[in-house]
């Protein structure tokens, strides 16, 4: 069987830069101009990139033979050229827009080698996305419909559009990455109400622990407010905790991993191996397996995309 992969995406160009140095575990955004000015003071690794972008890319990992398509927005610059040529390369197909004008959506991360990572955002064309740009997804069917955070710093209209993405495309399973952006905006009254709609449509959740501690004060809560069928915590050095509506939950310690380069991307790259488990309907040992080769190649290398895996 061959499986079709959506995600609905925001897609930049990243530049990591590998520091020594601590860093504050934060992300936010900031304007082109800051952003410009903060580039000038490095030398990065450049990188395709995005939360579902890195998680697809996983998934393309494991499975080659994966339909992978990716929606989003980018710029007609020659970023967005860059990032399309480069999603080819990979064998995943861009299927969004191409916005007259606009600057392609582009990441600063400072990534310490202690874990911690600084991401500056600069959203551009991200932003752009709109309920009118979902519209022809209607009535596709894949098996996987995947999604993560949008910066939202022209409005709720990406959100929308993600609601809108789950309520028209027929998915067999439909997958959210709760980022630290979405967990600061859920605790402002302008954006709860359209990440409260986004979570109604969600079957899998995918977030760290202490994101969902903060949100709802333990993550059982998660089950009574949403439908959700099961969510994927994240621990970092603890590993992954897995709670299951049934009421089941179920611990993975994360494996010892020497010589780490970079953790960017690493979370995603562990979403993209446990779904591809979870479309292919096995147990949930083998997901987190899956999952957990996928993480440690991704902590081996600079970035969410640059990496290889070879499973049969």
């Amino acid at each position: 069987m061959r499986l079709t992969i959506l995600g609905i995406a925001a897609v930049n160009k990243d530049h990591i830069v590998i520091t020594e140095d601590p860093v504050e575990d934060v992300e936010h955004t900031v304007s082109v101009e800051e952003f410009r000015k903060l580039l000038s003071m490095y030398e990065p690794h450049e990188r395709v990139g995005g939360s579902v972008v890195n998680t697809l890319y996983a998934m393309k990992q494991v499975d080659p033979r994966a339909n992978i398509l990716i929606h989003g927005v980018v710029g007609d610059d020659p970023d967005g050229e860059w990032v399309i040529s480069k999603l080819r390369n990979f064998n995943m197909k861009y299927i969004g827009y191409v916005m007259t004008g606009a600057d392609t959506g582009k990441t600063l991360i400072l990534s310490s080698r202690r874990g911690c990572r600084r991401i500056l955002v600069y959203p551009g064309a991200n932003d752009m996305l709109s309920r009118d740009l979902v519209y022809p997804l209607e009535d596709m069917y894949v098996d996987v419909l995947h999604t993560s955070t949008f910066a939202c710093s022209r409005g709720v209209e990406p959100l929308n559009a993600q609601i809108l993405a789950f309520e028209i495309v027929d998915s067999n399973i439909r997958s959210l990455m709760l980022g630290s952006l979405y967990c600061s905006l859920y605790r402002n009254e302008k954006y709860r109400p359209y990440i409260d709609e986004l979570l109604k449509n969600v079957d899998v959740l995918f977030a760290r622990l202490d994101e969902i501690d903060l949100m709802y004060g333990y993550p059982e809560a998660v089950f009574d407010r949403y439908p959700i069928s099961m969510i994927v915590a994240t621990m970092g050095e603890r590993g992954v905790r897995i709670y299951v509506r049934d009421g089941s939950c179920h611990e993975y310690p994360a494996p010892r991993i020497d010589n780490i380069v970079d953790a960017t991307g690493a979370g995603d790259a562990f979403a993209g191996g446990f779904l591809i488990g979870l479309a292919r309907r096995l147990d949930l040992d083998e997901c987190v397996k899956i999952g957990i080769d996928c993480a440690r190649e991704c902590l081996l290398n600079i970035g969410g995309t640059e990496y290889k895996i070879n499973r049969k």
